[in-house]
């Protein structure tokens, strides 16, 4: 890598047309990888428990704050982007 940062996006043109969708655990676990860090680390650096983590990836469930605070976490930042089929993008 060149920067001390990187972006993950997960991109979702049309589910019905093939397209797959990762999951939040996923998309994680990749971060941790590429980052070279494991999930006890991760939880570590955000300020939570192992086992409170491990309960938001199975759920799912993060809040715009979470995800700011996984980008910290990782040394990156996390973009979260809408965009319409017309090119009209809200982040």
């Amino acid at each position: 890598r060149n920067d001390d940062s990187f972006s993950l996006a997960i991109v979702h043109k049309n589910i019905w047309r093939g397209c797959s969708i990762m999951t939040v655990k996923q998309l994680i676990d990749m971060a941790c990888a590429y980052s070279g860090i494991s999930k006890a680390d991760l939880a570590r650096n955000a300020g939570w428990s192992p086992q409170t983590l491990s309960n938001r990836m199975n759920t799912g469930k993060f809040s715009m704050e979470d995800w700011k605070i996984i980008g910290e976490a990782l040394g990156a930042k996390v973009r979260i982007i809408i965009e319409f089929p017309d090119g009209k993008t809200i982040e």
